[in-house]
């Protein structure tokens, strides 16, 4: 996942105040740009001849170069919350609590506050793993659909599922689902996904894992098995998991490394 977090190497310049988007291709034509990434450089030339900034840099983890000097980069802001029930993920809301309403004075007060927005949004009837970042390339990786990136849940349903009912519950999944259109949500086929129920003879909880980010998918996916999610709680985005002591409501920076 990591060239997830590549960003073109023009945004980090204007970003840390060296041009404007328009002055790019003047500026590394008039000044000496490098990108040091795991000992390796690569030099303005490079960066001269590319006209559709395709040569990216991760911001947080590589080194530039300004001229053979190291110049220091606004870090991109990275924040897991744990979201609780009844809480939107907007900016603003007439009826509900935002997910920003829970954030400190200190992220309010940084200088990409602005450009923080959620990746990967959770609906107000859910609870559990969000992320914030000001990153717009990696929350777009995160939510394009091509990218299949995994979603693991816990959730709590209405109606216990004896053993052999979970065995067809997990063929279900495993093949993929033909759901009918719910409110906002168009009628679509699953991707292969996977529930796991604890040992025992029945259980009204499980482990959902679902490669997709469709409306209301998982409840969907339960409600054409004639079952209701009563709790759902987002516990991973890929590699990415709630922490264990973040309590409802609180949040943490991530820190990639």
């Amino acid at each position: 996942m990591d060239h997830d977090f590549y960003e073109p190497v023009d945004h980090i310049l204007v970003r840390a105040g060296f041009c404007s988007d328009r002055s790019f291709k003047t500026f590394i034509k008039t000044h000496k740009v490098q990108i040091k990434r795991n000992g390796a450089s690569f030099k303005a030339e490079v960066l001269v001849a590319v006209e559709d900034r395709n040569l990216c840099a991760d911001s947080d983890l590589d080194t530039i170069l300004v001229d053979g000097k190291e110049i220091q980069i606004p870090k991109h802001l990275y924040i897991l919350l744990n979201k609780p029930e009844k809480v939107v993920c907007s900016r603003v809301s007439d009826s509900h609590k935002t997910v920003f309403d829970f954030l400190s004075e200190e992220i309010r007060n940084h200088a990409f506050y602005e450009k923080l927005h959620v990746a990967g949004r959770l609906d107000s009837d859910s609870r559990g793993l969000v992320l914030l970042t000001t990153n717009g390339k990696f929350s777009s990786s995160l939510s394009k659909p091509e990218t299949h990136v995994d979603k693991t849940y816990s959730v709590k349903l209405r109606d216990s599922v004896s053993r052999k009912l979970q065995k067809e519950y997990k063929d279900a999944f495993k093949k993929g689902m033909d759901l009918p259109p719910e409110k906002k949500g168009k009628a679509f086929r699953t991707k292969p996904a996977t529930v796991i129920f604890p040992e025992g003879d029945f259980s009204d909880s499980a482990k959902v894992t679902v490669s997709e980010g469709k409306f209301h998918q998982v409840r969907r996916m339960f409600a054409a098995l004639g079952n209701q999610v009563v709790d759902l709680k987002r516990m991973a985005i890929g590699e990415i998991e709630l922490p264990e002591n973040l309590g409802e409501g609180e949040f943490c920076l991530w820190n990639r490394t």
